[in-house]
């Protein structure tokens, strides 16, 4: 009887270590299952990263192809604004009558006409602007002259609605370079649009000033 027990005894533990080692060959299984999975999930973590590395340039991409259509767009409508000028300047050499000017109207255009071109360089970036720096209408040379005019020229019709205008002008530039300055691009953007506004009815009010 006690051998057939230790018979019994040998036998189990045989067993228990077969089973022993059956479960750390499961163990060892499980083990590098776990590893084969971080793997997975670290190569499918890089792959996300990489895709939105490419989804953020493919965004930088299309930001710089918008802004250059932009700019490209700015570029034209100062070519159009500007043979628009020279057209009105033909125009009024037709009706020059031989009299003296009583103002440089070309210099006058060409000195305000340069702000819309500086605050096109300012909103794409090219250039920045302080506003302290920009002359009020009293200190351009026009607004010297026009603060010292002949009498036969203030008593005009038209002299004060020009000095409206060209205030205006000047006031806007002003906003629109303070707005961009303060990062409010959208807003600044609309003031140029109001100096645009103003700026054509200042160079319209000069040319009827002019010939008349």
């Amino acid at each position: 009887i006690i051998n057939d027990t230790n018979d019994i005894v040998a036998a189990t533990a045989a067993a228990v270590e077969e089973q022993a080692v059956t479960s750390k060959e499961i163990a060892g299984n499980v083990s590098q299952a776990s590893i084969g999975m971080h793997e997975v999930t670290e190569n499918i973590a890089q792959a996300s990263v990489a895709n939105a590395e490419v989804t953020r340039d493919i965004n930088l991409v299309r930001g710089e192809a918008i802004t250059v259509a932009a700019r490209s767009s700015d570029i034209k409508e100062l070519a159009a604004e500007m043979k628009n000028n020279a057209a009105a300047l033909e125009t009024l050499l037709n009706q020059f009558s031989f009299r003296p000017a009583q103002f440089d109207i070309g210099r006058i255009k060409d000195a305000h006409f340069n702000w819309k071109m500086r605050l096109t360089a300012v909103l794409s970036g090219y250039t920045t602007i302080e506003s302290k720096n920009i002359p009020n209408h009293h200190q351009c040379d026009f607004g010297k002259w026009y603060d010292n005019a002949p009498a036969a020229v203030k008593n005009h019709p038209l002299f004060k609605e020009v000095g409206v205008h060209h205030e205006a002008v000047h006031v806007k530039v002003v906003q629109a370079v303070d707005l961009f300055n303060s990062n409010k691009t959208a807003e600044a953007r609309r003031k140029v649009e109001e100096f645009e506004d103003v700026r054509k009815k200042l160079f319209a009010s000069l040319d009827e000033m002019y010939i008349s």
